[in-house]
């Protein structure tokens, strides 16, 4: 194969599927695009694609030569940016859910766009996913995290749904007393067959067997059925809410809670203009949370953890100042030889069990920084500067997201318990331990006792005029968790003691 701009044509073809969607997307003519591949075909004496009832099929070797076109077209990316210009350019292809896209994500494009003059976007919102992986789109955001060893998966936001009915609806119908009532009403929802997530299978999850009478596959549609008086149906709150003519029925009966994840291919999460387009989503969300979660709920006390926790830490956080927790991870250790966040402590994983911990100190909200271990976490924005920066860049979600306390946690110490922290949590001259941009009730010194002096978070707490909390000796060795023989001996060594001393208690 001689010619890059044929493989070109052919990548358009394959993911479009037909040559009138490549000749669109590469605004030529779908004769042209016809002719080229025939051209490629020819240069490689094999044939690519084959026309069938649903558009155009890769054979094998047209399955082989996308994989190579990937990569191709990663490094031509990659050499577009390297032009020294600093600024960001090129196209992202971005696959949304109808609603997302259209209520949060375009509203907001235009401000965005003009931050970025060089930068095309393009918005595909609609029912079901183009995937990412297969380089179909640049970025996908999604009701659940696709699996794929070739994506960089995080969860976005949480969002809140509802049952919502316009008003003449109600006065026509009456207002629904209890769920069971629902029967007797007019319901929207999706038409069953054409469901492409799980996540949207809404009624079932309200009462059993709840059936509507007007179907759509489309969420705007079924509001606009909604607002026309049509019946009942479940709405995303960031779409509902802001419709006057519209009420929630049963709003503390009925509170559904989904996810959106964001992914994006490994080869294309470091280039400029993807790195722009995730932190302008990352930073949108954060600003629209009262709309995303108007209601949101903290986290009840998990089940696994004792419950005998001191008065002085209180088992939900009230809302005029809520807990958010931020949990150190990291990759495999040199001493250690695996993945700490993945050792088994009592049947958990490490991370989980901190993650446990964390709630039932009160969390509303809980993000790990560094990595991702099926919980949600902020990407660490400058590896190099070890955890630092992800704690830094937690917190600020955490504060987006309307809390006003964090606690840090090391996720080598789940051997922590309620009461080895209950010391941190109590009021120091009628506050915590305060840093910026949030209240840090667990400062990085009181992980590292050895930490620098320049970083930057022992330097906001101390700009606080605060000192940073100096633990016992114990406290600490759990906080850093077991690296070494001798620390594990230390630890073994510990919690002996304590298991001997409750039972002569």
């Amino acid at each position: 194969m001689k010619d890059w701009d044929d493989l070109r044509v052919f990548m358009a073809a394959a993911r479009s599927g037909s040559l009138a969607g490549a000749a669109l997307r590469l605004h030529m003519d779908p004769t042209t695009v016809g002719r080229r591949i025939q051209r490629l075909e020819a240069s490689l004496k094999s044939t690519l694609l084959v026309r069938s009832p649903k558009g155009l099929q890769l054979t094998a070797a047209g399955a082989r030569l996308r994989e190579a076109g990937l990569s191709v077209e990663t490094a031509i990316d990659t050499a577009s940016e390297a032009d020294g210009s600093g600024g960001v350019t090129g196209t992202v292809r971005i696959s949304v859910s109808e609603g997302f896209g259209g209520q949060i994500l375009a509203p907001a494009l235009p401000a965005f766009i003009r931050t970025q003059p060089g930068l095309v976007i393009e918005l595909v919102s609609n029912s079901g996913s183009l995937s990412p992986a297969m380089r179909e789109v640049d970025m996908s955001v999604t009701l659940s995290p696709p699996r794929s060893a070739r994506l960089m998966v995080e969860k976005l936001t949480d969002y809140e749904l509802g049952l919502y009915a316009s008003r003449a609806h109600l006065a026509e119908w009456g207002q629904p007393a209890s769920l069971e009532a629902l029967r007797d009403h007019q319901l929207v929802g999706y038409v069953d067959d054409l469901i492409y997530a799980p996540e949207l299978r809404y009624l079932d999850e309200v009462l059993p067997d709840l059936r509507p009478r007007l179907m759509s596959s489309s969420i705007r549609a079924q509001m606009e059925l909604v607002l026309a008086g049509a019946g009942i149906g479940v709405l995303p709150t960031f779409m509902a809410a802001q419709m006057p003519s519209l009420v929630r029925v049963l709003p503390s009966q009925v509170r559904i809670e989904r996810s959106f994840w964001m992914s994006v291919h490994q080869d294309l999460k470091t280039t400029a203009r993807l790195r722009a387009v995730r932190r302008w989503m990352v930073s949108l969300v954060q600003v629209q949370q009262d709309l995303l979660l108007p209601q949101s709920i903290p986290q009840s006390i998990p089940q696994s953890i004792p419950q005998s926790i001191p008065k002085s830490i209180p088992k939900s956080t009230p809302k005029s100042s809520r807990l958010g927790a931020v949990i150190l991870v990291g990759g495999a250790s040199a001493r250690m030889g695996q993945d700490k966040a993945l050792l088994d402590w009592g049947g958990q994983r490490a991370v989980d069990r901190v993650a446990d911990l964390a709630h039932a100190l009160g969390a509303s909200r809980v993000l790990t920084a560094g990595a991702d271990y099926g919980l949600p976490f902020v990407l660490d924005p400058s590896p190099q500067a070890g955890p630092v920066s992800g704690i830094l860049a937690a917190a600020e979600r955490l504060a987006a997201e309307g809390c006003d306390r964090a606690l840090i946690l090391a996720v080598d110490a789940p051997t922590l318990t309620p009461e080895d922290l209950a010391p941190l949590l109590e009021p120091v001259d009628g506050a915590y331990y305060e840093a910026y941009p949030l209240p840090m009730v667990l400062p990085l010194a009181a992980i590292d006792g050895a930490a620098k002096a320049d970083w930057p978070l022992r330097r906001l707490v101390e700009r606080a005029g605060l000192k940073p909390f100096q633990p016992t000796a114990e406290i600490a060795l759990r906080l850093r968790g077991a690296n070494t023989p001798e620390e594990r001996a230390a630890l073994a060594e510990i919690n002996r003691l304590g298991q001997a001393e409750g039972r002569h208690s």
